[in-house]
């Protein structure tokens, strides 16, 4: 149930976070993205794959043609499903909600972005021995993200974007890992 709870917290967040926000109706846009991730660091040493999969809802403000910054809320998972013929791996999954600054890169259809991201983490052993069920934190942790994204038409775009975050576990050692990922996304604009 908690887990329900994040979910439908980031997706709030997304489609009402920057209601009270003024723009022209061609200024603002809704998304939809889904695509791969690719587990670095400390992530794909816990999960020992290198892909898993992703989504995000997002609400843009484009970058105006004075000031050249947009700004862009969004809510979005991941899984990376542990690889269960290794020893210590773990199955992660993360719900996330954030904020990103949107650069636009002159009178080209690309754009950069860069925002603070919370980022809940639930990682759950695939071992025995290690103990089942969750294994550390479920708290919102601050992030950052940052990348690219190109417009392919008016409304499809691909964008690539690399993350970083905080997790810690509860076992005896109580170690602390930066899960950090990229992910490589379609997405649809309304």
């Amino acid at each position: 149930m908690q887990r329900l709870t994040k979910i439908g917290f980031a997706l709030a967040l997304a489609a009402f976070g920057t209601s009270g926000l003024k723009a022209a109706d061609d200024d603002t846009e809704f998304s939809v993205k889904v695509g791969l991730i690719n587990p670095q660091g400390d992530l794909r040493t816990m999960t020992k794959q290198p892909l898993g999969y992703g989504g995000e809802l997002g609400y843009d403000l484009k970058p105006t043609k004075a000031m050249g910054i947009g700004l862009g809320v969004n809510a979005g998972f991941l899984l990376a499903r542990g690889k269960k013929e290794s020893f210590e791996t773990f199955d992660a999954k993360a719900t996330y909600a954030g904020l990103d600054l949107i650069y636009a890169a002159g009178e080209t259809p690309l754009t950069i972005r860069t925002g603070l991201q919370l980022i809940s983490w639930d990682v759950t052993s695939l071992q025995p021995a290690i103990g089942t069920g969750a294994q550390g934190e479920t708290t919102w942790k601050l992030g950052f993200r940052f990348g690219l994204e190109y417009r392919i038409t008016k409304m499809w775009s691909v964008s690539s974007m690399y993350n970083f975050s905080h997790w810690k576990s509860d076992t005896t050692a109580n170690t602390s890992s930066n899960p950090s990922f990229v992910t490589l996304m379609v997405g649809y604009k309304f």
